[in-house]
């Protein structure tokens, strides 16, 4: 029988396999001692990733048409808030809108696989649209932050773990810590072996090779072109549908912001899975193996515990464009680059004494060559040598901290420079020095990666867990992990909705509630005293993240206020999502529809600056003279120094410096003591009649 010969397609598939065992080796042998090495850290990169892979199992056969679909992020978090709301304010049954979401994402590819198939129109422009209108609907659907509660069937079966019966170990506690996998797992392998079928048997998956391969030949061979890039995107949609339904068992919530930039991670995998941009080569097996390459970065940065979580879309990006640059080569040479750098290998290797028996240069070696000293350059680019410091707890470095209470903390991220202070706060508190080992994940503003952290702290076997959540909701099924393998969690600045308050030991923040009826008393007094407490007021609101604690708590206490007075009249609320660059947007676009604004309320100081800025574009005077009263949050020192100039009236603080009362709790717990469920830091308010300077030469934030 005669060997089929290896192609450059089949090297890229099995350089995406070996690289990512040879990943994951690597992590196995650095990390060994930070829980690495457990099973539960393999499952948890599917369980973190079971969305994921319905949803790159798609993208894949699109790109194997030579399409492209960046709606599919948009459209899960349509999904997830549709599914959401539809149980918890429409009171329908789970399995009905589960259906009905899977039939929304049928219509959803019909109308974009006839917008590419029989219009013409590019498929970026196209699906850039569905994109638009995607994040569009689900702010129409709902604005606000949605818990999945209220469904009892839905909420099992989110919670429901299939335990394994090999891979259990104890933990520092002594808690057996038995391997799991969640419902969605399953669902995502069933589709991944559905869509590997149907691509390898089935006429249509020969069909999606022959139209990404060449349209043209497709054409004289017969077969409707036009009607199988329509059928590639129903598939793409239905896919993607079926993994907002596996996201939001993940999450439990609806949320405006949800899964933002998972269309990248999709093209992502399924590109260093080994499918060319331009059409016609692809395997879902491949785009599998770039799923896991993906969740493996994250997993090995999360339980570094040192870097950045942007490292990880560094990683993926240099991947992306490696696997990039290999399809260009492997499409321009082909087998003349195979035999070339076997060549180079086995002359390399012969140099240095190693011999090789039979044909060297045959093509099995070939690929064996490039894919193994592909992995080495790569890998010896981005680690150290055993020898020196790394990040990761090496033998050299437990020794350092041996003793020490070992903190995991996971961080909503740096949006603002209230956040800023505040993470420093617990790096400066939380030190060896101090008696302890801060392990810190930052979540850039993404549940999904505080998720992953939590589970990194519960493999590494920490002794605390700290978490500011990014939203209030979604956090059940994470934190039930954490309370079975005995680590108490902390949480800190924001809170969580949960039906079991004992996932959690303690809260410790500011009072947001608080913080919004004093704004509102203060507003009420200010008028008074300028003689305009009969006025007409029209204000505005910049709120903060949808969903998150400090945007809850400050809309709803200043909204007690606002309820008390007929003639304060609110034109409109939105997002500014605690950043001067989305505050200053969002007032621009207030100025634009109102000429009558009064008050401007905005829930954080960052956004205030912003505010400010388009502010003065416009030509608008603020302070007791001007045409607009700015009220802010946070009280952060550069916005004190603003407040002099009367750009700001007022300022509410929120303290950011809550890492000595979460560390004095955790003395508290270790000595055996009972602590206090909810604990407030203290803080004040500062307004433009203070002796401003004075406390600036005081201020520390």
């Amino acid at each position: 029988m005669k060997k089929k010969k290896m192609n450059g397609n089949t090297v890229l598939l099995i350089i995406t396999i070996v690289l990512f065992f040879v990943m994951y080796a690597v992590g196995c042998a650095i990390y060994a001692n930070k829980g690495f090495t457990h099973l539960q850290t393999f499952l948890n990169v599917l369980i973190n990733n079971a969305g994921l892979l319905c949803i790159t199992c798609g993208m894949t056969c699109v790109m194997l048409t030579g399409g492209i679909d960046i709606s599919v992020g948009s459209l899960v978090a349509m999904d997830c808030m549709f599914l959401a709301v539809g149980m918890e304010r429409w009171n329908m049954n789970a399995v009905v809108l589960c259906i009905l979401v899977l039939l929304i994402g049928v219509v959803f590819g019909i109308v974009q696989g006839f917008c590419v198939g029989y219009l013409n129109i590019q498929p970026f422009i196209v699906t850039m649209a569905g994109m638009f209108f995607a994040r569009g609907m689900t702010a129409v659907i709902c604005t606000d932050q949605v818990s999945i509660s209220s469904n009892e069937f839905f909420v099992k079966l989110a919670n429901a773990k299939i335990k394994l019966p090999f891979g259990s170990y104890v933990n520092g506690k002594g808690v057996v810590q038995v391997p799991f996998i969640r419902i969605s797992v399953v669902v995502a392998l069933v589709v991944l072996v559905v869509v590997f079928l149907m691509l390898r048997y089935t006429k249509f998956g020969r069909s999606l090779y022959a139209v990404g391969g060449s349209e043209q030949s497709a054409t004289m061979m017969g077969l409707d072109v036009k009607k199988t890039k329509l059928k590639a995107y129903v598939l793409s949609s239905f896919l993607c549908s079926i993994g907002g339904i596996c996201y939001c068992l993940n999450t439990m919530s609806g949320n405006v912001q949800q899964a933002l930039g998972l269309e990248m991670d999709a093209i992502a995998s399924s590109v260093i899975g080994g499918t060319l941009l331009t059409g016609g080569v692809g395997n879902v097996i491949g785009s599998f193996f770039g799923v896991l390459i993906n969740g493996t970065i994250s997993t090995l940065v999360k339980t570094n515990g040192k870097l950045l979580s942007s490292w990880s879309s560094i990683a993926v990006a240099a991947l992306l464009c490696f696997f990039i640059v290999l399809q260009s080569i492997f499409a321009k040479m082909k087998e003349k680059i195979l035999y070339l750098c076997a060549a180079a290998f086995w002359y390399i290797m012969k140099s240095r004494g190693y011999g090789f028996g039979g044909d060297m240069l045959n093509k099995r070696w070939v690929s064996a060559g490039i894919t193994v000293l592909g992995a080495i350059f790569l890998l010896a680019g981005c680690g150290e040598k055993r020898g020196q410091r790394t990040n990761g707890l090496d033998t050299e470095e437990m020794a350092g901290h041996d003793g020490c209470i070992v903190v995991g903390y996971a961080q909503v991220g740096s949006e603002s420079d209230w956040r800023t202070t505040n993470t420093q706060s617990f790096k400066n508190i939380f030190t060896e020095e101090n008696g302890y080992y801060l392990i810190f994940e930052d979540g850039q503003q993404k549940q999904e990666n505080q998720v992953k952290a939590i589970r990194n702290f519960i493999l590494q076997d920490v002794d605390y867990i700290i978490l500011d959540p990014v939203v209030e909701t979604g956090w059940e099924a994470v934190l039930e992990e954490a309370k079975e393998a005995g680590i108490p969690v902390i949480l800190s600045d924001r809170t969580v909705e949960v039906g079991d308050e004992s996932l959690y030991s303690c809260w410790v923040g500011s009072n947001f509630c608080e913080e919004g009826i004093k704004a509102g008393e203060w507003l009420e007094n200010y008028l008074k005293e300028q003689g305009r407490e009969d006025e007409t007021i029209h204000l505005v609101t910049l709120q903060g993240t949808p969903g998150s604690s400090a945007q809850i708590g400050r809309s709803d206490g200043f909204e007690k206020i606002l309820k008390k007075h007929s003639d304060w009249v609110m034109l409109e609320k939105q997002s500014g999502d605690f950043t001067q660059a989305k505050g200053q947007e969002v007032m621009e676009d207030f100025l634009e529809k109102y000429d009558d604004i009064d008050v401007v309320i905005s829930e954080n100081d960052n956004m205030t600056f912003g505010v400010i800025d388009a502010l003065e574009a416009a030509g608008k005077k603020m302070g007791t003279d001007g045409d607009v009263i700015v009220i802010s949050f946070d009280a952060v020192k550069d916005a004190l120094t603003v407040m002099q100039d009367e750009k700001i009236m007022a300022d509410f603080e929120c303290n950011p410096l809550t890492a000595p009362l979460v560390e004095q709790t955790i003395r508290h717990m270790e000595n055996g003591e009972e602590v206090d469920k909810v604990q407030y830091v203290e803080e004040g308010y500062f307004d433009y009649t203070m002796d401003l300077k004075s406390i600036l030469k005081d201020r520390s934030y």
